[in-house]
């Protein structure tokens, strides 16, 4: 299977990279928000990356269910976010939805991601079929 050079990255690396992706991904409309001024509903905002910090973090400790949720709403939420740029006509809502998607799916069909994963699933004791 041909693998370009840039993937050459070891998986724990490669995993950790696509968790920060997507956790840098949830967090740039929040900084937008607050950077412009509007954080009238920090708390809420600051929660919310707490949740997603920690969940991203299940998913590199080996948690499958923290896998299967963060895989499914990167893809799902991601698809919304494209539907929706589509009928607002706003090119960077389609871009973030975009990035959802493909980050979403590298977790589940990169084989260095996947390799890592299921070593820390095995460290775990939990065998996914594949």
């Amino acid at each position: 299977m041909f693998i370009p050079p840039f993937f050459y990255l070891s998986p724990q690396w490669l995993t950790r990279l696509l968790l920060l992706a997507l956790l840098l991904l949830v967090a740039m409309p929040v900084a937008a928000q607050w950077f412009d001024g509007q954080t009238g509903r920090w708390p809420a905002q600051l929660i919310s990356l707490l949740v997603s910090a920690w969940l991203l973090w299940l998913v590199d400790a080996g948690y499958v269910t923290a896998w299967r949720v963060a895989v499914a709403m990167s893809i799902l939420l991601g698809f919304v976010a494209f539907a929706l740029s589509l009928l607002l006509g706003q090119w960077a809502l389609m871009l973030a939805g975009l990035l959802f998607m493909v980050l979403g799916l590298s977790l589940v069909g990169l084989p260095l991601v996947r390799e890592y994963l299921n070593g820390r699933w095995a460290a775990r004791g939990v065998v996914i079929p594949e």
